[in-house]
């Protein structure tokens, strides 16, 4: 592996301690990518993206590192199934659909939704169920008092190309602005597909379909 990390010119060393605690990544673990840059060199390491503050990280056995000067870099690309760009100043997943690309923009927060006291009781909000795959469980060390619960909020922002202008999508209103004319056909396929504009690949099904007029 640091064969193929030698360039301190594009890698440094982040110092994670503080980060970590609120940073949510996109994938679910480290996974290897191809880093194409600029200039036509390439080099492969174990990826991971912070959709919270818009940052690049790799793995070097156990040291993770940020990617640095993204503006060297082409596009990253993770089994040729998930490819990401840096364009203007912030990375992109690039998503082909059959109607064009779309870009997103992932921004992925978690907002503090109550905490459990050391009896069980909870404060700040009432929360009835826990789902693990919807709540984030930090400090939860048991010799701590409490444990704070978290859920995933989802902010991305969606870019394409509409008679030649790029165009930003982040809810159906800023959608509809988008195609005067049309607001009653997109909110029918809404309806009829129960698109949720919180889940990526709903927003692509409705993106892909109002691409096609």
């Amino acid at each position: 592996m640091r064969r193929y990390l030698c360039l301190a010119t594009f890698f440094c060393l982040c110092g994670l301690a503080a980060h970590a605690q609120s940073a949510i990544f996109l994938f679910d673990d480290f996974y290897n990518a191809k880093i194409h840059f600029k200039n036509r060199g390439v080099t492969v390491a174990k990826m991971n993206f912070d959709s919270t503050h818009d940052k690049m990280f790799y793995k070097d056995k156990n040291v993770t590192m940020e990617l640095m000067n993204a503006a060297a870099i082409d596009s990253i690309v993770w089994s040729k199934t998930r490819t990401f760009v840096y364009k203007d100043r912030k990375y992109l997943e690039k998503c082909d659909v059959p109607n064009g690309t779309v870009f997103i923009h992932w921004k992925i927060k978690s907002t503090q939704i109550g905490a459990v006291g050391a009896l069980g009781m909870r404060t700040l909000a009432k929360v009835e169920n826990i789902d693990k795959k919807e709540y984030g469980i930090y400090n939860d060390n048991e010799k701590q008092a409490t444990v704070e619960l978290y859920k995933k909020k989802n902010e991305n922002a969606y870019y394409f190309t509409k008679d030649g202008k790029t165009n930003k999508v982040t809810n159906l209103k800023s959608l509809l602005k988008l195609y005067p004319g049309k607001e009653e056909q997109i909110q029918q396929f809404v309806k009829e597909h129960k698109i949720d504009m919180k889940e990526p690949e709903d927003v692509l099904a409705l993106l892909n379909f109002c691409m096609g007029f």
